[in-house]
């Protein structure tokens, strides 16, 4: 099987350019060096997304083009099946849980980057072959950059910059793998919330890991989502947030 994953410098799209065996685009290899791609690959795996946050007017044309831009060249390259990389913050801040007919108000997103993430669905919903859409929650694996999470669970030093309320619905890179997977291999399509259920709390994974750190004053709240969807569509993805977490601290030791 040809795929192409973007993104695939650090984190889970390079950790699916491992898995796959996959051509790449990077910052260091972009779309355009692929030049005139003759056959369509078998899958695209769109992770590439501009994470950078404090995004002013002048950056911001730059963080458009590295967001919703790309999406659309990356679409283009030619394709039997397209993977988006999407986010569980495309949902509103809120009572939920939130699923996959929950309508989305464009006008009213949680920031920038909730509203590039939505643009690029819009994107591949439109234009992709055989889209499917994974809207991630706090993803889990080798080569992804230190966070909050990483540090309670390694026991670095240091004052948090989240609350002790803050929550993330947590998944593996192996889990996103799978997904992916068992939808090429039975072509499920459609968009989908790839992230475990219940949430966890940062005081939850204090606890968990036996840490009792000082925490900062910045609250991030997790939508809260139902996966069920995703579920009935690949029985394997199982598991809760937690389990996620307990698996990616025995994967560091």
């Amino acid at each position: 099987m040809t795929v192409l994953v973007t993104g695939a410098a650090s984190g889970i799209g390079r950790y699916l350019a491992e898995r796959f065996n996959a051509d790449v685009v990077t910052r260091d290899r972009p779309v355009e060096m692929l030049g005139d791609v003759k056959s369509p690959y078998e899958a695209i795996i769109h992770c590439a997304f501009n994470i950078r946050r404090n995004i002013g007017l002048e950056q911001l044309p730059g963080y458009l083009n590295d967001t919703i831009g790309l999406t659309e060249a990356v679409v283009r390259m030619p394709h039997r099946a397209f993977v988006l990389m999407s986010s569980i913050d495309v949902y509103p801040d809120g009572a939920g849980p939130f699923d996959e007919q929950t309508r989305i108000d464009a006008f009213n997103p949680r920031n920038l980057y909730a509203l590039c993430k939505m643009a690029s669905e819009a994107v591949v919903v439109r234009q992709a072959s055989n889209p499917l859409i994974l809207r991630a929650g706090m993803l889990l694996g080798p080569h992804m950059r230190p966070n909050n999470l990483t540090r309670l669970i390694n026991g670095d030093h240091g004052a948090l910059t989240l609350t002790a309320g803050s929550s993330f619905h947590c998944v593996g890179y192996a889990d996103i793998a799978l997904v992916i997977e068992h939808a090429l291999h039975t072509s499920v399509v459609g968009t989908f919330n790839a992230a475990h259920c219940p949430a966890v709390t940062m005081a939850e994974v204090a606890k968990r890991f036996g840490q009792d750190p000082a925490f900062g004053k910045f609250e991030y709240r997790a939508p809260a989502i139902s996966n069920a969807r995703l579920q009935q569509a690949c029985p394997l993805f199982a598991g809760n947030s937690m389990a996620a977490l307990d698996d990616f601290a025995a994967l560091r030791k």
